[in-house]
């Protein structure tokens, strides 16, 4: 099959971004293990580090959603451990989510709630771009599209945060307060 540069490009990007998310589904479940064993984990650098890879990592990924924003009709595309797997790691987010609101409304005990949300969103990820690579479901030419506005979208958000941490873009004040006047 002769495949143009741009197509062989995207499917790079695809497989890229379905390596990462992989990773960071794995180390989400691996910081969930840590924080069972031990809760300082956290608050951890190591924490930190999997919840910004793994936004950066699963934020592109809406682009490859074929229709629209029904992720659950894409990952029945997957084989079904994959997203069996996925839906009860969801699951497990959502029965967390609701321990956090209802049983625990002072905090997050322990910090095992962060853990979970990873993973559910990590392996809805992962499943998505199964379906678009892997699943027959979408051409060639449709992931190059679906590549591109992924690539779109992650630049405006680069370049949206990289804006406000240079001092160009200012958190609003919502109350619209003056600063009292000096003497």
């Amino acid at each position: 099959m002769n495949r143009t540069l741009a197509c062989r490009l995207a499917h790079a990007y695809a497989r890229a971004l379905f390596v990462l998310n992989i990773l960071f589904f794995n180390l989400s479940i691996l910081l969930y293990v840590c924080v069972l064993s031990d809760a300082s984990w956290a608050a951890s650098p190591f924490a930190k580090l999997i919840t910004a890879g793994a936004f950066i990592a699963g934020l592109p990924i809406f682009a490859f959603l074929k229709n629209g924003m029904n992720w659950v009709r894409e990952i029945k595309n997957c084989r079904a451990w994959m997203w069996r797997g996925v839906l009860g790691c969801g699951a497990f987010a959502l029965l967390n989510f609701c321990l956090l609101v209802f049983v625990f409304p002072s905090g997050n005990p322990e910090g095992l709630m962060q853990p979970a949300h990873r993973m559910g969103i990590g392996g809805i990820s992962v499943c998505v771009l199964y379906t678009a690579l892997w699943s027959g479901t979408v051409d060639d030419a449709g992931l190059t599209k679906m590549a591109r506005n992924s690539v779109l979208f992650l630049s405006f958000v680069a370049a949206t945060f990289l804006a406000y941490h240079a001092g160009f873009l200012h958190h609003p004040d919502p109350l619209n307060r003056v600063a009292p006047p000096s003497n």
